[in-house]
């Protein structure tokens, strides 16, 4: 549900199909949220007009984590199934599948800067992760019209994000 907080009156309640909202978390524009539900799914929400945008059904068990790059371009996602998917959310598609955990992931987190994230499951560990996948300039996809422009990302042939040891430095 979407309350008022002056008048504290539901505004709107979001419906799902089955499953319950496990996890949410802000968009950094502020008008949208992201909801990842016990039912697998990882749902993208305007708030403002109330309207589903983007819906994922990737993973394989409960999404239990959220998260949104700075850059507002990706969602960082965890899950019963022990994985974590990043969902470039400019192109509307999957994006990377990491995997860590040896039991649920139970949390995700971006750094401030967006150049790492961790992760945290239930096989008591904490993952931090180095980011390397915002290297896109989407100024020339969402200036002017809002046109999409076809593009091929730099970092098509990067490899996926990397699991640092924390033994090592930088």
């Amino acid at each position: 549900k979407l309350w008022d907080r002056i008048t504290k009156e539901c505004i709107h309640t979001f419906h799902e199909q089955s499953g319950y909202a496990n996890t949410v978390a802000f968009h950094c524009d502020g008008n949208c949220i992201g909801v990842g539900t016990t039912d697998n799914v990882v749902k993208i929400w305007d708030i403002r007009v109330h309207r589903l945008l983007q819906h994922y059904q990737e993973h394989s068990g409960a999404v239990n984590g959220i998260a949104f790059h700075p850059s507002g371009n990706y969602l960082l996602s965890g899950s019963s199934d022990k994985t974590l998917k990043i969902f470039d959310l400019v192109e509307g598609r999957p994006f990377y599948t990491l995997h860590g955990h040896k039991a649920a992931t139970m949390g995700v987190t971006f750094s401030p800067s967006g150049e790492f994230f961790a992760s945290v499951g239930a096989d008591e560990q904490v993952l931090v992760w180095k980011t390397n996948f915002d290297t896109v300039d989407y100024t020339e996809v969402l200036k002017g019209k809002r046109k999409r422009v076809a593009c091929t990302p730099a970092h098509t042939h990067d490899p996926p994000p990397q699991e640092l040891d924390p033994l090592k430095a930088p």
